[in-house]
Order: C-alpha cells, then sequence, then structure tokens
C-alpha cells in the first residue's frame, strides 16, 4: 500500500471518528526520535480508543516508524539508507488503581507487522500511568513490556522503554 493511500484511509477513518463521538472517545498519539551511533529512528504513533467503562477501554494505536542508518558501500563510502515500517497495535485497557486525576493501567496488546502479512511481532502486557491534565488532555506513560516477542518470553521494565503520548478527550454528553 503506497503512502497516499495509507494517508487517505486514515484521513477518512479520522473523519468518521469525529462525527460519531461521544464521551467516551480519545484520540492521540506520540511522536519520538532516537539516534545511536549510525542508526536513526522518527517514531510517529496516532491512536484512538473508547472507554466504555470506567475501568475498562479498547483502542488502536498504529505506529509508522522511519529508520535511517549508515551503509558502507563495496567502494568503501558511506550512503545513509532509510526504510519505512507500519505496526498496528490493537489493545485493552484495564485501569486497575485511580486517584482523582492519576490512574495506573496495563495494556493487553499485540503488535502486527503491516509489511508483511500482519506477522505477530510481540503480544503481552504494557503497564502505563496516565494523568488528566484538563477536562480535554490526558497525559500517557507506557513503562516497558511483558509477553511474548518474537516468539521469545520478556520482561523490559524500566525507563530504557519508556514511551509517552497526549490525548484529547471529546466532551462528555450532558
Amino acid at each position: 500500500m503506497n503512502t497516499n493511500r495509507f494517508l487517505l484511509i486514515i484521513s477518512a477513518v479520522f473523519c468518521f471518528s469525529i462525527q460519531t463521538v461521544s464521551a467516551q472517545w480519545y484520540v492521540g498519539g506520540g511522536l519520538g526520535y532516537t539516534t545511536e551511533n549510525t542508526v536513526s529512528l522518527l517514531h510517529f504513533s496516532p491512536e484512538a480508543g473508547y472507554s466504555f467503562h470506567p475501568r475498562w477501554t479498547v483502542g488502536i494505536s498504529t505506529s509508522l516508524i522511519n529508520v535511517s542508518k549508515d551503509v558502507t558501500t563495496a567502494e568503501s563510502q558511506t550512503e545513509r539508507k532509510s526504510v519505512f515500517y507500519w505496526y498496528l497495535n490493537p489493545y485493552v485497557r484495564f485501569n486497575f488503581f485511580q486517584m482523582d486525576r492519576l490512574s495506573l493501567f496495563a495494556d493487553a496488546t499485540g503488535n502486527f507487522d503491516a509489511n508483511h502479512g500482519f506477522d505477530v511481532i510481540y503480544i503481552g502486557l504494557r503497564p502505563g500511568i496516565s494523568y488528566q491534565l484538563t477536562d480535554c488532555f490526558t497525559a500517557v506513560a507506557h513503562i516497558g513490556f511483558i509477553g511474548s516477542y518474537n516468539h521469545e518470553l520478556r520482561a523490559e521494565v524500566g525507563l530504557n522503554n519508556l514511551e509517552f503520548s497526549l490525548y484529547y478527550l471529546f466532551d462528555k454528553k450532558k
């Protein structure tokens, strides 16, 4: 699927969700940039979800990742190569602790590689924390992952696997 067609589909879904919003819908996402040695990673992850109970939420995010790295050619020259990746990440969120505007949660989630026939990359739990900044905005952080990653059991909880997002919450119906 080419990039223009993908952006058209995402725009149509976003416009449809705007028309059907109610108290429980939210949109948001995160943006990140990482560089290490000769590899650069630009990560954009739009997200939408629906809270159908004070403790339960379902949602989906998509990860759009551009990886650039220096590659040495046969002539011993360095070239910059870029590869684009696209992943789908559906989730079910359980809020197990709430106090005022602060919430601790765990997402049961999967990561599916949209570039290669939606192969499963990981399935597991992602713990997180959220804080409602205003009536319309919530800051969210995911801290690690516990589950199966590329068919191997993995537990990564710590600051080396930290993601931040910002959500826009639609007005509550009176």
